[in-house]
């Protein structure tokens, strides 16, 4: 991997990001390329950014970590680039191949971001943002780091606090208890009591951040129509809604 196109993307794949400026443009970059490839992640995963911040902060974390942090949960959704437009926005249900493959997006991530030359801390964060306490993720490990926990959670919120058109976004009420059933299964017990302190009691709800409708923009309308037979009924849905839960209810 030489450089991703010519609209202005820094030639340094494979090597090591320099300065904070030079990570910061690359991940503005990688952010516009998700946004043309799928409007509805970009949105999610601004939204997702925000709400990690304010959890790393509540839970003390010094202000290179919530750097880091911040980068990865931006980024946590960039492996969709190397997913086709045509699976995630699929108005019908997923195959099992389409699954398996929408599964990948954690993976690919990480490596291209360690292609790109990010740190490893903001690669392995990326990687594992699917991961679960009960060792029930994407790679059935329980070894996530920190950053990766967190993400969880904000990923997990966000998906649940804004409608699509097979449901309608949760209450908070609801949002709670769901979350509060599901520590140390699906979420850190630590990570959602910060959370809950930030989210719950009026630290931050990010109801239109790029979330609405113009945050989702056409091509994100037909990704909506996933299989709602595939929801694992014992987890909280997380940012990707259907697409994962079938392989996590296995």
């Amino acid at each position: 991997m030489e450089q991703m196109g010519a609209e202005g993307c820094p030639t340094i794949c494979g090597t090591v990001l320099q300065t904070e400026d030079m990570e910061e443009q690359l991940t503005s970059y990688l952010l516009e390329r998700l946004r043309r490839h799928d409007s509805w992640s970009h949105a999610h995963s601004v939204c997702v950014g925000r709400y990690a911040e304010r959890i790393g902060r509540q839970m003390g974390l010094d202000g290179t970590v919530i750097g880091r942090l911040s980068i990865a949960a931006r980024l946590h959704d960039v492996g969709k680039l190397l997913i086709p437009a045509s699976v995630l926005d699929k108005p019908a249900p997923l195959t099992e191949s389409e699954y398996q493959l929408v599964m990948q997006h954690a993976w690919y991530g990480c490596l291209l971001l360690t292609a790109l030359g990010y740190p490893d801390d903001v690669c392995e964060a990326v990687r594992d943002h699917h991961e679960r306490p009960d060792g029930r993720g994407y790679g059935r490990t329980t070894m996530a780091g920190l950053s990766a926990r967190v993400i969880c959670v904000a990923d997990s919120y966000d998906a649940m606090r804004h409608s699509r058109p097979y449901r309608k976004e949760r209450d908070k009420d609801v949002i709670f208890r769901d979350m509060v059933g599901n520590m140390g299964r699906q979420f850190d017990p630590d990570v959602c009591r910060a959370a809950f302190k930030v989210l719950f009691q009026g630290g931050l709800d990010v109801q239109q951040s790029g979330m609405g409708r113009e945050g989702r923009g056409e091509k994100g309308q037909g990704r909506e129509g996933l299989d709602r037979e595939g929801q694992d009924k014992e987890g909280y849905p997380d940012g990707d809604d259907r697409i994962g839960q079938k392989a996590l209810a296995g």
